[in-house]
């Protein structure tokens, strides 16, 4: 489960470079309503102050102006925010930094109203009001409005995010539905398949090592696939075990065809993946690199940890990508979305050209999605 953070994570997938610097129409719909709400409430006391204002056209005209600094001022903070939220800082880290970020926006958002007023002034009243306390409690205030901005911006972050991972995991739920009734109209019997499956195993001479083997494995990896029917996540490596049956399987059909190297780094062995989706890349592997060459093909299993703490896993075999892409693509697909609703946008699977071979990398982050654990 992940643990909660003081400020949700942000990315280019999440906040392209548009989004980013002129953000959205809610984004800019907000900043219109609150600092509206701000100049109304400035204006409404500046024509209704007692004693009455000597110059209220100044009064008004320096609220406007304030106004646009402080919506400026505020998307910079915004953005700010988002370089924040690409770094995960605690909360001491957090506070430490935002603190001094909202006293910088005060004094950017008040200097220029306080110079502009300086500027202007033309009675005695108006310059009073430009006096280094006056100026210091006009900081101290924006610091605190600020602080609340930035506040209920978080706040918001939170609560859209909360509401995404509801929505996601809504729609794991509908797809492992969709998932199981597919499996059910594939199935008539598990049971009974299981038991032809080891009346065809006995039906095979003893001295037929290599048949009654094939079905061995065959029995496994079905058992394999209805037992973690109902499973989102395992570790890798019982991941990793049901691969080397399937690969097993194979190593019967192609014998020395199939050349398999495997480089698995140990603290990637309790990393949590999605079942299957390391057969699903050897199985990719095999139909366009191996089953296309007389000679066979070299098939690379590698899984590391990155320094982003990322576990990535890699198949690599020999071939092209054109030619890989003459088929339907489902599994591909399927485990695209798979690792979209348990991990979020950071979980990423490409099928890429590299010289002579096709390489499928899945970059997984070291947490799944809150409600996917």
């Amino acid at each position: 489960m992940r643990s909660f953070t003081p400020i949700p994570y942000a990315d280019d997938t999440t906040h392209p470079l548009r989004r980013r610097w002129l953000g959205t129409t809610s984004y800019w719909v907000a900043q219109a309503c609150g600092w509206g709400l701000l100049g109304v409430s400035l204006a409404f006391s500046a024509l209704y102050s007692d004693p009455p204002s000597k110059n209220l056209k100044l009064d008004l005209l320096l609220t406007g102006g304030g106004l646009v600094v402080g919506t400026l001022v505020t998307h910079l903070v915004r953005i700010l925010l988002l370089v924040l939220r690409r770094r995960q800082p605690s909360w001491t880290t957090l506070v430490g930094v935002l603190i001094p970020i909202s006293v910088a926006a005060a004094v950017a958002l008040v200097n220029p109203v306080f110079a502009a007023g300086a500027h202007c002034a033309t009675t005695t009243e108006d310059l009073e009001k430009t006096t280094v306390g006056s100026y210091l409690s006009t900081i101290f205030l924006f610091a605190l409005l600020i602080g609340v901005w930035v506040s209920l911006y978080l706040g918001y972050q939170h609560y859209s995010r909360a509401r995404q991972a509801v929505i996601e995991q809504l729609k794991l739920d509908a797809a492992v539905k969709e998932a199981e009734l597919r499996a059910l109209r594939s199935q008539i019997n598990p049971h009974f398949l299981f038991n032809s499956l080891n009346c065809l195993r006995a039906l095979i001479p003893r001295e037929l090592s290599r048949p009654r083997d094939a079905v061995t494995l065959l029995a496994d990896l079905l058992r394999a696939s209805l037992t973690l029917g109902q499973t989102h996540l395992i570790p890798l490596s019982k991941e990793l075990e049901m691969a080397e049956n399937y690969l097993a399987l194979e190593q019967l059909r192609f014998e020395s065809r199939l050349r398999i190297h495997r480089r698995i780094s140990g603290p990637s062995a309790a990393r949590l993946v999605p079942p299957f989706l390391v057969q699903t890349l050897i199985e990719n592997a095999i139909k366009f690199g191996v089953a296309q060459f007389d000679e066979g093909s070299d098939v690379a299993l590698t899984a590391s940890v990155d320094d982003a703490r990322n576990l990535v896993i890699s198949v690599e075999n020999d071939g092209r990508l054109d030619c890989a892409t003459s088929g339907t693509g489902v599994g591909l697909r399927n485990a695209r979305a798979r690792l979209a609703l348990l991990f979020g946008p950071a979980a990423t699977l490409t099928l890429e050209q590299r010289g002579d071979r096709v390489v499928a990398v899945a970059t997984i982050p070291p947490e799944p999605l809150p409600l996917s654990a």
